[in-house]
């Protein structure tokens, strides 16, 4: 085998062992970006409207102690109205998350296969370890991902539950002013302040958790970046063979070198 054609199946080994371009997987690390970053301002958006909740619920429970110690059961019946069309609104919009926590758990999911698709890829291609092991954090992030919107999930469930029972007991108390009913309106009120707390610290956290997927999927797209680049040598590098036939490599190195002056006479 002359030195050319063994110089080109080298080439080609490294080439094998290198895999494909990963420009697919950089444009899924950019939709995933492209989501988050869509995720993070609805959770923030989310965030602002718990803090507006909770300071509403808290000025419902003021003005129960207010119409009660006044005996003002027109008002009372007023403030009955309004706690109800806000139990049905959070119902509806504890719905609404719920129905974006399954479309999440369905992002995550399909990112974790694709993620153990691309570990088990770099794998059988003989990858460097450092690119297998990035494989193998990125596959361990999204699991946890995963993980974590399952966990949301339910609890949008339990917490949209919990408030379709809040708002069944308080209708119940309509026109009802008597002692025990006035006392169950009270607790009712504290209880729906302590749910407007979690559904606050809920948001909250999964606010956190969306900026650390942002991070992660950055993260990924940086990675994938400088693999491309490494898996790619430059388009003529200074070992490779430039002349027309095989032995002539040398005889062109001669050549083209550089000629000491010549001695002064």
């Amino acid at each position: 085998m002359t030195r050319t054609a063994a110089l080109l199946a080298a080439l080609s080994t490294l080439a094998a062992h290198a895999g494909p371009p990963r420009t697919a997987q950089q444009a899924r690390d950019k939709k995933d970006i492209h989501q988050d970053k869509r995720e993070l301002a609805r959770d923030r958006a989310e965030v602002a409207d718990d803090r507006a909740d909770l300071v509403r619920v808290r000025l419902y429970v003021q003005r129960f102690e207010q119409l009660r110690a006044a005996a003002d059961w027109n008002m009372m019946a007023s403030l009955d109205k309004e706690v109800s069309r806000f139990l049905a609104g959070e119902r509806t919009e504890l719905q609404r998350e719920a129905g974006q926590a399954a479309a999440e758990v369905v992002r995550s999911a399909g990112e974790t296969v694709a993620a153990a698709g691309e570990a088990v890829a770099d794998a059988r291609r003989g990858r460097g370890a450092a690119v297998q092991a990035d494989s193998r954090r990125d596959l361990r992030d999204d699991k946890r991902d995963l993980k974590d919107d399952r966990r949301d999930l339910q609890a949008e469930a339990a917490a949209r539950n919990r408030m379709a029972a809040l708002q069944g007991r308080w209708n119940g108390l309509a026109g009802r002013y008597d002692a025990p009913s006035l006392d169950a309106r009270g607790a009712l009120l504290k209880e729906m302040e302590v749910e407007q707390a979690k559904d606050l610290r809920r948001t909250a956290a999964e606010y956190q958790e969306d900026k650390r997927e942002l991070r992660e999927d950055r993260r990924e797209l940086r990675e994938d970046r400088r693999q491309r680049s490494a898996a790619h040598a430059a388009p003529n590098p200074l070992s490779m063979f430039i002349t027309g036939t095989p032995c002539a490599q040398e005889d062109s190195m001669a050549l083209s070198a550089a000629c000491p002056p010549s001695a002064t006479p």
